[in-house]
Order: C-alpha cells, then sequence, then structure tokens
C-alpha cells in the first residue's frame, strides 16, 4: 500500500503491478499521516475513536510503522468516519468489551 499525501490516493500493489487506486483523506494538521513503512496489524469491524467527538469508524484497519519498531502508534485505514449517537457508540463499545462482534446494522 502506498499513499499520496500530496494527491490525496492510496495505491493497492502486488510486487510492482497496480490492483486499485483510491481517492482518500489524510491526516489533519497535528494528526498528520505519518511518513514510512506500515504495516497492517490488526483489523475491527469498528473502533470508536479515542478524543472526542469519538468518531464511528468502520472497518478500521490497524497501522504499525517501522519508525516505531512496528507498534501500532493511533494511526489506521478506516471507512467513511461518523458520529452516530452517544447510544449507539454505548452499544458498539458494550459489544466489544463482551468479545462480540458489532452486528452491521443496530
Amino acid at each position: 500500500v502506498m499513499v499520496d499525501r500530496a494527491s490525496q490516493e492510496m495505491t493497492l500493489m502486488l510486487g510492482t503491478t497496480i490492483l486499485r487506486q483510491f481517492s482518500i483523506s489524510t491526516g489533519l494538521a497535528g494528526t498528520e499521516t505519518p511518513l514510512g513503512v506500515a504495516k497492517v496489524s490488526c483489523k475491527q469491524d469498528v473502533r470508536i475513536g479515542h478524543k472526542s467527538p469519538h468518531y464511528i469508524m468502520p472497518n478500521f484497519h490497524c497501522l504499525s510503522y517501522a519508525h516505531n519498531g512496528y507498534s501500532f502508534v493511533g494511526y489506521g485505514l478506516h471507512a467513511s468516519p461518523s458520529l452516530g449517537s452517544a447510544s449507539l457508540r454505548a452499544k458498539i463499545r458494550s459489544y466489544q468489551a463482551q468479545g462480540l462482534a458489532v452486528p452491521p446494522s443496530l
């Protein structure tokens, strides 16, 4: 996976063959998308953002960076985030705390 912050594109490659390209949105000032080599260290059906306003981020992939010994440092790939409601975020957290999969529609 290659991310081009200038063009806001992500390219999925297998060797030198381009499989897909996507338009993306990279991190904002203060939480910029890091430079460097990363690998996916975990996958979650849904993740609730740690900081307010606690976005709901579907299809979250934790990214671990080489400069941090490949440990997860809080950056990831995800589908379009939403706020949902406080009660929806509470339901999602409840499922996760019990080790249950979050249903696709709550």
